[in-house]
């Protein structure tokens, strides 16, 4: 009942239209300073085009990607505004749907890994929509499997999940609470280990 609640609350989600996605959303200014390029600042984004298309097969193929690099490389831009807004566009095109989502570890990473899915489309959430995704993620890579239904995540409907920043983990870990951090850790291993349909992270 959890999950079928669950997965009839996702299905409800108003998708966007096509020519939102499309549709510009141009800042004042065409560079964004110390911080990363955001999905909606795509048609400001360039030069990272072959990288791009590399980290999107790389997700079709193998459904979780891990980008590391040195501080200040561009990691989180060329995620943000190059492969999630690649996904939503080239796959709106062919049918597909694309929700993407994205969330740091924090203090909190089982919550705000379903605070993040829970708002997937758009959609304001609710605590209780919340902790009943929290507690699908906290029975680990077991769950992976209903977690997906549970967001609505399928062939022609997928889920991107961005983990941003996820070095953050360690430093949680180390300082408050490990049986979190390793919930999360969990949760990616399980991804790439059972592989559910229309479920993908980053």
């Amino acid at each position: 009942d959890c999950i079928s609640g669950l997965s009839a609350a996702m299905s409800a989600d108003i998708l966007p239209s096509p020519a939102d996605i499309f549709a510009p959303e141009l800042p004042d200014v065409p560079y964004p300073g110390l911080r990363p390029f955001e999905k909606h600042e795509w048609p400001l984004f360039f030069g990272r085009e072959l990288a791009t298309q590399e980290v999107v097969d790389l997700l079709l193929e193998r459904g979780l990607v891990v980008v590391h690099g040195s501080s200040g490389c561009g990691k989180s831009s060329l995620i943000r505004a190059g492969v999630l807004s690649r996904l939503e566009q080239e796959h709106a095109r062919s049918g597909l749907v694309w929700r993407t989502c994205a969330m740091r570890p924090g203090n909190a990473p089982t919550h705000n890994l379903a605070r993040e899915l829970a708002c997937l489309g758009g959609t304001q959430a609710d605590a209780e929509h919340v902790r009943k995704l929290r507690h699908l993620i906290a029975r680990g890579p077991k769950a992976i499997s209903a977690l997906a239904e549970a967001v609505a995540a399928g062939p022609e409907r997928r889920v991107c999940l961005l983990v941003d920043q996820f070095e953050e983990l360690f430093r949680f870990a180390r300082e408050t609470s490990r049986e979190q951090a390793t919930l999360l850790a969990g949760f990616l291993v399980g991804l790439a280990e059972t592989r559910p349909s229309g479920l993908y992270a980053i």
